[in-house]
């Protein structure tokens, strides 16, 4: 017997799918490799890219760089001569103006003694600037200072300027020296002059205040960064990060210190400055090569084994599910250009196929031989039981006794039943299995035919259900039914003027158990026989049926009404494939009651 067996399926289970999880998992560290290689191009090209960019923020910025260091000497010199000709202030003055007038880059030159009161100055008039903001901050811190104004007092203008404290013969200070140089002369108002400079560019001082801006302070800013302050950006080295501006659009900032600890530049680029930035775009062009390679190594690999193992093996796979389908008919594989290991799969799949194939062709020639024989066997029984029901006959016509003719006529018919069923086993296409709806019908009609005419007619009514049976259950179910019909025509009945009704089926009972049915009408108030239940008889007929009930492997059940009468046998079907070694015992084999 062929075990039971599901195949497991599923997309992961096709070859070609097993073959490109397997190509691409194989092929998967060269993929990592170039990654990780591509990405590590990618950082070390960011890597130069950025160092570029610190160095073209510091060349964008040289401007404003030689100004701040031209005013720092400046003031730095003037806090030299400043001590000599304070006391003078006409004198000083008189000076400051001259520098001033020599040096048409800067818009202010003065001295600012620690009261606040200029009086030393290349402006007109002394002034008061002890209120002053930017006064206050630097007044009485020993070191230079910058500082910014978008509208200066005395300059009228935006201006970036420098102060250098000035000192006594004791060391203290006494006030400050300040040089102004206006935005206008530090960088164009215009932003960006060349497709090296950046975005804008700003100079800020230690406390975060910015001193110069390329583009203007008044629209500075939408350009500075919007999760950091310039005071944070204070005392790092060079440096460049990519964050979002003011202005909601993502920028590339440069820091780069143009007097450590004490002024900066801050670059502002767009990101296409060294590429596409940290964006998707950078990512995708790193990605684009190693991919590619990968996946075209996956299509050779996958079309050198599709050419050299798939195409073969899932042909064969075909043929082999066709022949197992019951198909025989093999067909022509081409594996010339296969692996010798294949040829010799396919060698040993045609050698197993014309073995199968003869093998049954030749089951196929015995199995005829037997089923003919067993026809045969079977026709001569019909006809020898044929034979004994026609002696049986010829007797009843010399038998004057009625009773004796009646014993003679159950006994034909019994013996009739048996060659109707010898009958349908030689007509049956098979050996091993009955057709329970055509045998049935054939004796119901049998039955109906000889024991009715003109005198006595019934109205019948057939309901088989398409069951397949075995011969050793389908013969005692015959016997069963002739009995019951013959019982039935025995006590049948019906009220005055009406035909008896007779019912007859075998129907199925879940997937493996059926029931046959005989149910007849009875005459109100008819022969008490009519209502005895069968299992409290003592004839033949009622004997016969508890036999036959326990050949089939059933009950016999009765059931009576005043108007009807039934008789079921339900019973369990026997499996009609299988052999002798595994064919159900009847009853009589295990030593329950036989017929008699």
């Amino acid at each position: 017997m062929r075990p039971e067996t599901t195949p497991q399926r599923g997309w992961s289970r096709n070859l070609r799918v097993r073959f490109a999880l397997v190509f691409a998992l194989s092929l998967l560290p060269i993929g990592l490799i170039a990654l990780l290689q591509g990405i590590a191009s990618l950082e070390a090209a960011r890597a130069r890219a950025l160092s570029d960019v610190a160095a073209d923020t510091y060349r964008a910025a040289g401007a404003v760089l030689n100004a701040v260091q031209s005013a720092q000497g400046i003031a730095s010199t003037l806090a030299q001569n400043v001590p000599l000709i304070e006391d003078d202030a006409r004198t000083c003055s008189a000076f400051m103006i001259r520098v001033q007038t020599s040096l048409p880059d800067l818009s202010f030159v003065g001295y600012v003694p620690g009261t606040g009161q200029l009086t030393c100055s290349s402006a007109d008039g002394p002034l008061d600037l002890s209120g002053n903001a930017t006064f206050q901050r630097i007044n009485g811190d020993p070191e230079p200072h910058f500082y910014a104004s978008p509208d200066a007092r005395i300059s009228r203008q935006s201006v970036m300027g420098v102060t250098y404290p000035v000192r006594n013969a004791e060391g203290q200070i006494d006030g400050y020296t300040a040089v102004s140089i206006p935005h206008s002369a530090l960088a164009p108002t215009g932003g960006r002059t060349s497709a090296a400079d950046p975005l804008t560019l700003l100079t800020f001082d230690s406390m975060g205040m910015v001193l110069t801006a390329s583009n203007g302070l008044e629209t500075l800013d939408p350009d500075l960064p919007a999760d950091r302050t310039l005071e944070a950006l204070v005392g790092q080295i060079e440096r460049a990060f990519f964050t979002e501006a003011n202005s909601g659009a993502e920028r590339l900032y440069s820091v780069v210190p143009l007097v450590r600890g004490e002024l900066y530049a801050l670059g502002v680029w767009a990101p296409e400055r060294i590429g596409a930035g940290k964006g998707l775009a950078a990512v995708a062009r790193v990605l684009a090569l190693p991919v590619a390679m990968w996946f075209a190594s996956l299509v050779v690999a996958w079309f050198s084994v599709e050419q050299i193992v798939s195409r073969h093996i899932l042909a064969l796979k075909a043929s082999i599910t066709s022949f197992a389908s019951g198909s025989r008919i093999v067909g022509e594989l081409n594996f010339d250009n296969a692996p010798a290991e294949l040829q010799e799969v396919l060698e040993a799949y045609r050698t197993m196929t014309f073995t199968i194939l003869r093998d049954e062709a030749e089951m196929e020639n015995i199995v005829h031989q037997k089923e003919v024989l067993l026809r045969e066997v079977h026709h001569r029984v019909k006809n020898n039981l044929q034979l004994i029901a026609s002696i049986i006959n010829l007797q009843m016509r010399k038998e004057e006794r009625p009773e004796i003719k009646s014993v003679m006529k159950g006994l034909q018919d019994r013996v009739m039943t048996l060659a109707t069923v010898h009958r349908e086993l030689y007509q049956t296409t098979g050996t091993v299995e009955v057709q329970a709806r055509e045998l049935l019908g054939d004796i119901v009609r049998q039955i109906i035919t000889m024991s009715t005419g003109d005198y006595r007619r019934f109205h019948v009514a057939t309901d088989f259900d398409d069951i397949v049976m075995t011969p050793d259950q389908a013969v005692p179910l015959s016997l069963l039914l002739t009995e019951a019909l013959n019982n039935a025509m025995k006590y049948a009945g019906a009220a005055e003027g009406q035909v008896p009704g007779l019912t007859v089926s075998l129907r199925r009972i879940g997937a493996a158990r059926a029931e046959l049915m005989v149910e007849y009408s009875v005459a109100p108030g008819g022969d008490q026989g009519s209502r005895t239940p069968l299992t409290e008889r003592t004839g033949l007929g009622s004997q016969l049926l508890q036999a036959f009930a326990h050949q089939v492997g059933g009950e016999l059940v009765q059931e009576a009404t005043d108007t009807t009468h039934r008789v079921s046998v339900p019973f369990t079907l026997r499996a009609v494939d299988l052999g002798d070694e595994g064919r159900i015992a009847t009853p009589a084999e295990n030593g329950n009651q036989a017929c008699p």
